[in-house]
């Protein structure tokens, strides 16, 4: 496995102990595709071919194409087939907004993704949405094929693999389980719950993760209007590991997203195992998988307010 920097900080002892335990290798971490910076650019390259040759790697799978599908450029130099995997918001978000974009960057981009995707060998997405948005954005000589998303039941059942947090113990609390990114559009959850009666809030704690993100920006952004709602009680945690994320999970009252552009999220069908009061947005999910969960009709304060009004009663009728 060769992880991105950022994503090797965020693995903890646990996951890193598990991985082992499975026969992964965990390699020096690389910094991700940069046009801009297209010396590091072929630095890393030629540390990916030195891993393939000494390790006698068969293939190269990507999980999320951007913007790690880019190096799928280098195949021949590399010589190993490369199998792309789409997530989400990768393809549905980043790939598709370059398709409408005048800026010379983004055309540059969208060049290489073209020819990334061209000289990949198989490719699969979580959902037919994202396969549609690939096949209208870039050329596709492989097949492709829909692997849905899954979580990891053991894993889940697991009540002993991590601690709930101290600040959580006996209290009634909801969960914003997504990353601090723009598109994930957290504003909008304040504003709504800061909108709710009080006797919907009242000694419930509205829990935030990854207040530790890169993106120190939008953190304070949040923490802005976190501060500026002195009426409702917040607690902006640290990225959690994923065994202590999943005992969030389980003892959350209520699960709210809000992000702008999603595509299967696993922390959706968590929510949906432990029969948590989960809420999403109006956006093309998977009927199949998703049918059953409440959405918010559409990106407004009132909309949001509404679904968490109703959710007692939509989960008591399908319960």
């Amino acid at each position: 496995m060769v992880p991105q920097t950022h994503q090797l900080d965020g693995l903890s002892a646990s996951e890193r102990s598990r991985l082992e335990l499975l026969g992964v290798t965990i390699c020096d971490p690389i910094e991700p595709f940069s046009i801009r910076r297209i010396g590091r650019t072929l630095r890393t390259a030629f540390y990916l071919r030195r891993l393939v040759v000494n390790n006698e790697i068969d293939v190269i799978h990507v999980h999320y194409v951007d913007p790690s599908a880019l190096w799928a450029c280098f195949r021949r130099f590399l010589k190993a087939p490369f199998v792309l995997t789409s997530r989400g918001t990768d393809v549905l978000k980043g790939i598709v907004e370059l398709t409408s974009s005048d800026s010379v960057l983004s055309r540059v981009v969208l060049f290489f993704f073209r020819t990334a995707f061209s000289r990949a060998s198989y490719i699969t997405c979580t959902s037919s949405a994202q396969a549609e948005a690939l096949k209208q954005s870039v050329p596709i000589n492989c097949p492709v094929q829909i692997v849905r998303t899954g979580v990891d039941i053991e894993a889940l059942n697991d009540e002993t693999a991590g601690d709930l947090p101290g600040e959580l113990v006996d209290r009634r609390f909801w969960l914003f389980p997504r990353s601090m990114r723009p598109f994930y559009n957290h504003e909008l959850a304040i504003e709504a719950s800061s909108s709710l009666p009080e006797s919907l809030v009242d000694g419930t704690v509205m829990v935030f993760v990854d207040r530790n993100s890169a993106d120190r920006e939008y953190v304070s952004k949040i923490l802005g209007k976190m501060r500026s709602r002195a009426h409702i009680e917040f607690l902006f945690l640290d990225r959690l590991a994923y065994p202590v994320m999943t005992q969030v999970m389980r003892r959350a009252d209520l699960v709210l997203h809000t992000c702008s552009h999603d595509g299967s999220p696993v922390s959706v069908m968590e929510g949906m195992y432990f029969r948590r009061k989960t809420i999403v947005p109006p956006l093309n999910y998977d009927e199949d998988i998703f049918g059953n969960v409440l959405c918010f009709r559409e990106y407004t304060q009132s909309a949001v307010v509404d679904a968490i009004k109703g959710a007692d009663r939509f989960y008591t009728e399908r319960r």
